[in-house]
């Protein structure tokens, strides 16, 4: 069986700043939700490029949004879910190295990728 991923891209106050991660993540899972945490941005799902948006109007806590996150992925079949901050960009295949290592091994019940400095890359 064929593993389908789910991203959430957590952000607060704004849409704009997740952009850049969208981007990053967008062709390598079947899905992208933006969640956005006491949204003050007047987009609409109708600008809304290539992802879904859901907006809280209130600050809800991270792990709100993580379960928010969660349920509809979990309504919706999907296999894996993959929480990613606005400030996070991915490398192209990341999504397919993590979905494989937990493909690998039933015993893994999470994966993270190596988190690197944009300013620096050689540093972890």
């Amino acid at each position: 069986m064929k593993s389908r991923v789910f991203a959430c891209v957590l952000t607060y106050q704004e849409i704009a700043s997740a952009a850049a991660t969208v981007e990053s993540v967008r062709d390598q899972v079947e899905e992208v939700v933006v969640i956005c945490n006491a949204c003050r941005s007047p987009e609409t799902q109708q600008q809304a490029s290539g992802f879904e948006l859901i907006t809280n109007t209130e600050n809800k806590s991270f792990s709100e949004c993580v379960n928010q996150a969660a349920e509809l992925a979990q309504s919706r079949g999907y296999t894996y879910l993959l929480f990613l901050t606005n400030d996070v960009t991915l490398e192209t295949g990341s999504v397919l190295r993590m979905s494989a290592a937990l493909d690998a091994q039933e015993v893994l019940a999470a994966v993270g990728p190596v988190h690197l400095r944009a300013s620096n890359p050689e540093e972890i």
